[in-house]
């Protein structure tokens, strides 16, 4: 079984996996948001197949003809790849674009993270670049305050959706379970026009970013502005809106105010 990048719910078992395809999306059985296969993972197929069945014939070759019908039940290792080497991303990131954007050297942007420790860090950190194919991959320094508390700064600036997106990736990674850990993540920025959807009043003010209390989608990031104005920002949606409720957890209250 392999998790579903949107609830991260083990959703895709052996035939789901073996019918994901790159350029044709598939439906989460637990959430119904819509997946892909890795471009790379399946460029992978057709040379692991190959390897697969090079090794196939060389045991075929020297088995006795006594058991040659059982080790014609490895023909089915063939199909092993396929399986294997699939891995569901979310369906969007095949036409994810951001929006124009200068970045600004002096910008205040840094993501507190609390409840990983430096390696498991380094590996979503990693990862989350990696995943990152629109335009250059953003630079992130890492400094550590305490044991597993984080300060993520960005010296070369980030786009506002991806460092949405991070806030979020460092809650819900798709390589790491988060099962055994007590996670606070909180991002901080002033705001300015490259925020998609928030209203020009709002440039200027500090706000802080940060996923809801009882988060059900997965895929969502809260915001709340310094004059109490709390919007959102789903990633099938792209752009900010705004909320009633601000549903910040106790813990990020206090990372947020460990950082000032």
């Amino acid at each position: 079984m392999k998790k579903c990048p949107h609830c991260h719910e083990d959703t895709f078992g052996a035939f789901e996996l073996f019918t994901l395809d790159y350029f044709h999306s598939n439906e989460c059985e637990n959430c119904g948001n819509l997946v892909r296969n890795d471009g790379l993972r399946q460029l992978l197929v057709v040379p692991a197949i190959l390897a697969t069945l090079s090794f196939i014939f060389v045991v075929l070759s020297i088995v006795p003809e006594a058991l040659e019908p059982l080790a014609w039940i490895m023909i089915i290792l063939m199909f092993l790849p396929i399986i294997l080497l699939a891995k569901p991303v979310k369906a969007e990131q095949a036409d994810a674009t951001l929006s124009p954007f200068t970045p600004n050297l002096r910008n205040d942007k840094v993501i507190m993270v609390s409840g990983w420790n430096e390696d498991e860090l380094c590996k979503i950190l990693d990862s989350f670049i990696a995943e990152a194919d629109s335009g250059p991959p953003p630079g992130i320094e890492m400094h550590k305050q305490y044991e597993n508390y984080f300060r993520l700064t960005f010296p070369e600036d980030i786009h506002p959706s991806l460092f949405a997106s991070l806030v979020n990736y460092l809650m819900y990674p798709i390589e790491l379970s988060t099962a055994d850990h007590s996670l606070a993540v909180v991002g901080k920025t002033t705001l300015d026009t490259s925020f998609p959807g928030i209203p020009e009043t709002l440039n200027g003010q500090k706000a802080v970013l940060y996923v809801p209390e009882n988060d059900r989608e997965y895929d969502v990031v809260y915001m709340q502005t310094e004059s109490g104005i709390n919007l959102a920002n789903s990633f099938g949606e792209g752009s900010w809106r705004r909320i009633d409720e601000a549903r910040m957890p106790i813990e990020v209250k206090r990372l947020s105010l460990s950082g000032k």
